[in-house]
Parts: C-alpha cells; sequence; structure tokens
C-alpha cells in the first residue's frame, strides 16, 4: 500500500512540474503575442523607420507646395502630345474616370492650400474655436476628396 501511496505522491509532483513548464511555457507565448502586437510602437528601430519615413512624405508634401503654382498651371494647360492609348475593354472605365479625375484637380488648389495650411499652423498664435472651425471645414472637403479618389479608384478596377 505504502508503494501505490508513493508512485501517488511522485506522479504529483511530476504533474506540479510539469503544470509549472506549462504556465512558463503559456507566459512566454503570451509576452511573444504582446510584443508583436505592440511592435510597432514599442521597438526603436521601427519607430525610427515609421519616422524616416514620415519625414519622406513631409518634404515630399513641402515639395509639392512649393510647386503648387508651376503644378497648377500645368494641369491647366491641354494636353499636347501623343494620346493616351486604352484598350478597347477599357474605355467605359476612362468614360467614368475622367470626370472624377476633373472634380479632384478642381479641389487641387484648396487641398494643397490645405497642406499649406496645416505646415504653417502654430497653435500658440490662433484663437482656439477659429482653429476648430477652419479644421472642420478643412476636413469636411478632405472627406469630399477622400470619396472622389474613391470612386476613381473604384471605376480603375
Amino acid at each position: 500500500m505504502s508503494h501505490h501511496s508513493l508512485d501517488l505522491i511522485q506522479q504529483l509532483r511530476e504533474l506540479s512540474k510539469q503544470g509549472k513548464e506549462l504556465d512558463k511555457v503559456s507566459l512566454d507565448i503570451q509576452c511573444r503575442l504582446l510584443d508583436k502586437e505592440t511592435r510597432d510602437i514599442t521597438h526603436v528601430d521601427i519607430l525610427e523607420c515609421k519616422i524616416s519615413q514620415l519625414n519622406d512624405l513631409t518634404s515630399h508634401l513641402q515639395s509639392v507646395v512649393k510647386a503648387k503654382h508651376q503644378l497648377i498651371t500645368r494641369l491647366q494647360q491641354p494636353f499636347v502630345g501623343d494620346y493616351v492609348k486604352i484598350e478597347a475593354a477599357y474605355h467605359r472605365h476612362v468614360q467614368d474616370l475622367f470626370p472624377l479625375m476633373a472634380t479632384c484637380l478642381a479641389d487641387l488648389s484648396s487641398n494643397l492650400n490645405n497642406i499649406d495650411w496645416t505646415s504653417e499652423f502654430d497653435l500658440k498664435n490662433v484663437k482656439l474655436k477659429e482653429t476648430l472651425s477652419s479644421i472642420s471645414t478643412s476636413l469636411a472637403q478632405l472627406q469630399t476628396s477622400f470619396q472622389s479618389l474613391c470612386l476613381m479608384r473604384e471605376c480603375l478596377e
């Protein structure tokens, strides 16, 4: 009888040891999953990459803003040169696309002004109520432009 008790105690010890190992592995898995979920805000190298991408985008947008008058003038000129060759299967899509492009190009000046405004915006020098009103107006314009771009994209697909 004591032999069975010793076997039971031994099995309980092994079971307890395996339970602790299982808990340790489960904790390690949870830590790895948490690291995977938060990697983009906790890892310095990923943050540096995102900062670099944001700086590149900012410099590109600033160059667009600086050249906005040239861009607007160029877009307002009629197309001169070879025609764009489009396969017959896509003619209907292009026909739907051009009115949407015209809308986006008509809003281009406004959108560039919005980008220019955001680069010069300083909360310290402006009253908050006026700023929020201006942001609301800009947001509405951006939403309209975004919807136009989405429609244009759907026509391309």
